[in-house]
């Protein structure tokens, strides 16, 4: 009930696309100093988070854990309906709990402790927290060229307008995982493979959804020890059994402790299908909402799904390959594997945030000579943050029609530039 009126966020959408705009130029100029850098990320830590709920769920969690909850306890049982910090949260939310690992409730626990019941205290240091961990993961990922060129790799992560936006201005913890991959590619570039792994594994502590990075790099890790291309192919055919039994058995876990992830596979029955800013959402809103077919509507969700795990089998087996080539450059492995990764959020991840591809952001370096997959790459990490100029006026819609277009232009936004470029013919 507080958003300022349409007319008020059309002004601030102009603002915000001005922003978008010199920070986008002044990033692909690619000649900045860490002063700038500094510099950049001060003005965006001054305002609060503002484009995303979710900081305000990390600040609840992490109040809730100082005060000795576990993390499986209800945030309104917690802390109390009235707690300040629940008043702002979507009222679905005021009964959740964390949805995270280990490792990052107890970094929100922390906080929480320090923050006590101040609520903008508690949001600058989850802001704070992921500025941090995005500026050590341009560090590392510096580390990845030779000294001559780390000074550019470092602003080229640093000043990405998706890590300014969604780091530094959104809070959001998917930021904590820059640094562990950017300290897997150096460790894998190093020859270093299971150290690399390992660090990856570590991600799982802080969030589930490190596994859309784990999970593709240890297949193509194990594919990479089989002699022949025949034993690779027979070894993933044999576990596309058993990803189709873990997907149809997700939906089963709807009301548990891992509601969240059964929401991947979803329902007929929802109100509003589990996608958004997606490709998945074009076919899915004319179904749900113009044709009137849920069933159609879930049975096309479930299609990207199986399309997404083909396809991350798929680039688990060419990054195997190049592994296994020696005549290959040692980042060729790499680099198929930030490729697939793109193309899976870009075009095949339904519940598609911008946050998600933070973790991506330490392999821009080793992107950058690619004529084909680097400027759809950079389009999509301008675009992806662009679209909240749509949201600041659009926000706080109450009608499930209306939502499901905003969601649909939104992708139009955020995946048609990305797209065409990566669609095109390069230039020589």
């Amino acid at each position: 009930m507080a958003w300022p009126p349409r007319s008020t966020g059309l002004a601030y959408a102009a603002i915000y696309l001005l922003a978008i705009f010199g920070l986008s130029w002044a990033w692909r100029r690619g000649r900045i100093g860490a002063l700038t850098v500094i510099a950049v990320h001060g003005v965006a830590l001054c305002a609060a988070p503002f484009l995303s709920s979710d900081p305000l769920m990390y600040a609840a969690v992490g109040r809730a854990l100082a005060g000795g909850a576990s993390a499986a306890t209800g945030l309104s049982d917690a802390l109390g309906v009235d707690h300040p910090f629940l008043v702002p949260l979507p009222p679905a939310w005021r009964d959740g709990t964390s949805a995270y690992g280990p490792a990052w409730n107890a970094a929100a626990a922390l906080l929480g402790r320090i923050a006590g019941d101040e609520l903008d205290l508690a949001l600058r240091l989850h802001q704070l927290l992921a500025t941090l961990s995005l500026v050590l993961g341009a560090f590392l990922a510096a580390r990845l060229v030779e000294p001559a060129r780390r000074r550019w790799a470092f602003a080229l992560v640093a000043l990405c307008p998706l890590g300014v936006i969604e780091a530094s201005v959104g809070a959001h913890n998917d930021a904590l995982l820059v640094p562990l991959v950017a300290l897997a590619l150096w460790a894998h570039a190093r020859q270093r493979t299971p150290l690399a792994l390992a660090v990856l594994a570590c991600g799982l502590a802080i969030k589930a959804s490190t596994l859309v990075f784990f999970g593709p790099a240890l297949l193509a890790a194990v594919l990479a020890q089989l002699p022949t291309r025949r034993a690779r192919l027979a070894l993933l055919l044999g576990l596309l059994p058993l990803a189709l039994a873990a997907l149809a058995s997700l939906s089963l876990l709807a009301g548990g402790p891992l509601d969240a992830l059964s929401r991947v596979v979803g329902s007929p029955e929802v109100a509003h299908d589990h996608c958004t800013r997606s490709l998945e959402c074009l076919p899915r809103v004319l179904l749900r909402f113009v044709l009137h077919a849920p069933f159609a509507s879930w049975v096309t969700g479930l299609v990207f799904r199986v399309l997404g795990g083909i396809w991350l089998g798929y680039v688990a087996l060419r990054a195997a390959e190049a592994w296994r080539d020696e005549a290959a450059p040692r980042t060729l492995a790499l680099t198929w594997l930030v490729r697939g990764l793109f193309f899976y959020f870009l075009l095949l991840h339904g519940w598609a945030q911008s946050w998600y591809v933070l973790p991506l952001l330490p392999a821009l370096p080793l992107l950058v000579e690619d004529r084909r997959w680097s400027p759809a790459f950079a389009a999509y990490l301008v675009c992806a943050v662009a679209y909240y100029a749509l949201v600041l006026p659009m926000s706080c819609l109450d009608n499930p029609v209306l939502i499901a277009v905003s969601d649909l232009v939104e992708a139009m936004i955020t995946v048609f530039p990305a797209a065409y470029l990566l669609a095109r013919k390069p230039r020589d």
